[in-house]
């Protein structure tokens, strides 16, 4: 890494200080005048970790299939927080009930301390795993994006994490690679480019390894749960979830990136929208393939994928998004020193990934979905530039 990246990311280290500080206030004012887990907004401690905490106690209680009835779920939830709080469902396939329930065992501040904790641990061990120092390892860790998901009680830096202990993979058979890939399968909108990336490397084993590591989480789950948290699943829940993304409103649309969401801001129907947002993501995906297929730089491929997924899925949140930093980061470590434009053009696009996460909620509420034309522009950066250096992270 050039002595510029370094002066780089000290200023960078400043400004994510200052975030932290903020971040701590907004947390401080939002906690004061708790009631039991509810804010004085009305809102449960942790956002949406109510819903894992609650999948967790209701299959501790029996009543795993319950928890894919949104309405039975919201039931569950009325029993901890008096507070309407909206439309509540579990998105997640059945086989997140095996890594669940422990939280349902817990007393509610006690299991979301360990969860966010969990996160950041999985966010830095696959920081630290793609070969990225301590200082970038917590830069990632306090992040916008990686902050927000704390906040918000979310999954993204647990799945942050996972996929880059995938990308990382230091042999067919790493065992840590494998498993963090068959967990991804909860979160599938993060790891959908893997099999592709390995095939174009001809890891064969990896994905058979994969393959049968997943199963085998199916096959545990229909052991455990039999099979009607399956059905459940896919009669009740996955259609509701459609029905969310594609017509509902509300607060989570400032929190969506994506091309179908953007057009969704500017007042277009929720299918139309998807049509255009498949013909992009068709159009990101060949571009993805053909320099995958055809660079031999290991950092481009890495950071093309971490850059793409946000724009080829629909659904993917702000609190997702700490790919980008790790995407930035791949890409400052490969290459070269620049001066003058170009040092402008390369931090002010290494700038735009740390904020993207902060950013969007102002720029999707005030109707300027800007989100896909930012990640397409660090997409295209990394795709079209070939100045790279050799050595590329391991």
């Amino acid at each position: 890494m050039s002595r510029h990246h370094k002066i780089f990311l000290r200023v960078l280290a400043i400004l994510s200080a200052l975030y932290l500080l903020a971040f701590f206030q907004f947390i401080g004012d939002s906690i004061s005048g708790i009631d039991g887990i509810a804010l004085a907004t009305g809102n449960p401690a942790g956002g949406d970790f109510i819903n894992l905490y609650s999948v967790g106690r209701m299959v501790l209680e029996g009543e795993a299939v319950a928890a894919y009835f949104p309405e039975q779920l919201m039931q569950f939830q009325r029993s901890l927080i008096e507070d309407p709080i909206g439309l509540r469902l579990w998105a997640y396939p059945p086989h997140s009930l095996l890594f669940v329930w422990p939280f349902g065992g817990l007393s509610y501040f006690v299991a979301l301390a360990l969860w966010s904790a969990l996160g950041l641990a999985v966010l830095g061990l696959g920081a630290r795993r793609m070969g990225f120092g301590w200082l970038e390892t917590i830069l990632i860790m306090v992040s916008p994006a990686s902050l927000q998901c704390i906040y918000f009680g979310q999954t993204g830096n647990f799945a942050a994490g996972a996929l880059m202990l995938a990308l990382s993979a230091r042999k067919q058979t790493d065992a840590l690679a494998i498993g963090a890939t068959a967990l991804l399968t909860i979160k599938a909108q993060f790891g959908f480019l893997l099999p592709v990336y390995w095939a174009l490397e001809k890891q064969w084993r990896l994905i058979a390894l994969v393959s049968v590591a997943t199963l085998a989480l199916f096959g545990l789950t229909f052991a455990v749960f039999g099979p009607e948290v399956w059905r459940a699943y896919f009669e009740v829940t996955v259609p509701a979830l459609s029905q969310l993304e594609s017509s509902g409103t509300g607060a989570f649309m400032q929190m969506i990136p994506s091309t179908f969401m953007a057009f969704r801001i500017l007042g277009w129907e929720g299918g139309t929208a998807m049509q255009f947002h498949l013909a992009f993501a068709a159009l990101v995906f060949v571009m993805l393939v053909y320099r995958l297929a055809k660079s031999s730089n290991k950092s481009q491929k890495l950071a093309l994928i971490l850059f793409s997924i946000g724009l080829i899925t629909p659904y993917l949140h702000v609190y997702d998004l700490s790919l980008l930093v790790a995407g930035v980061f791949v890409i400052l470590r490969a290459l070269p020193a620049q001066t003058g434009f170009r040092a402008v053009g390369i931090y002010g696009f290494a700038l735009l990934g740390w904020i993207l996460p902060h950013a969007l909620f102002g720029l999707n509420s005030g109707g300027w979905p800007l989100g896909p034309l930012i990640m397409f522009a660090l997409f295209l950066w990394v795709w079209s530039t070939k100045a790279f250096e050799e050595q590329s992270i391991e």
